[in-house]
């Protein structure tokens, strides 16, 4: 039987195409592009590991597991392949069942949390930056405006680096939402407000 195309899209889905070890840092497919022909595609590192083996005498296999759930999503995790290796090495002897399976909750989990995260600072950026629109620079006088004087400050940009406590409209709730880009920024993340 074979990891059915329902089954292998919920496990990349609830992964969010990262290895599910912990910190690991591994995205599980990589854009590329074909050096002869310019053409661009996606080459996929990931793999879907099995947490018990259909195999006898394969990593954590269990003769009592039914065979029609050997393929299934509850037996399955989503790795690099570095990871993959050292979760199968040795039979499986470094990582049980039941630890696999909390790997991949807590992953799971944890993208959920960052995906949420990701939402509220971006609806809170663009609340705040409703001015994205507006020319975010003036000049005092027409003999040339100081560098000072020449660009209005913005509540921060996507490295979270320019936020001025003293001006009135970047008070606190800028603050909190500049530590909240440096804490749980994304490098996927970005904002037209700079």
């Amino acid at each position: 039987m074979a990891i059915g195309y329902r089954v292998v899209r919920t496990l990349w889905t609830r992964a969010r195409n990262q290895c599910a070890f912990p910190s690991c840092p591994q995205t599980l497919t990589e854009d590329a592009v074909d050096a002869t022909t310019g053409e661009a595609f996606v080459t996929v590192v990931g793999e879907q590991a099995h947490i018990r083996s259909s195999k006898s005498g394969g990593p954590r296999h269990d003769p009592s597991y039914p065979k029609d759930k050997l393929d299934g999503y509850e037996n399955l995790i989503l790795l690099c392949p570095t990871h993959h290796k050292m979760i199968d090495d040795e039979n499986g002897a470094g990582h049980s069942v039941e630890d696999l399976e909390k790997m991949r909750r807590d992953h799971e989990r944890q993208q959920d949390r960052l995906e949420h995260v990701d939402k509220v600072v971006m609806a809170y950026v663009s609340e705040r930056c409703e001015f994205d629109d507006k020319v975010l620079f003036e000049q005092v006088d027409l003999n040339g405006p100081s560098v000072d004087s020449m660009f209005v400050d913005v509540p921060f940009s996507q490295s979270g680096q320019q936020c001025r406590s003293d001006h009135p409209r970047f008070s606190r709730e800028a603050q909190w939402a500049r530590r909240a880009v440096k804490t749980f920024g994304r490098p996927r993340w970005s904002s037209t407000c700079r």
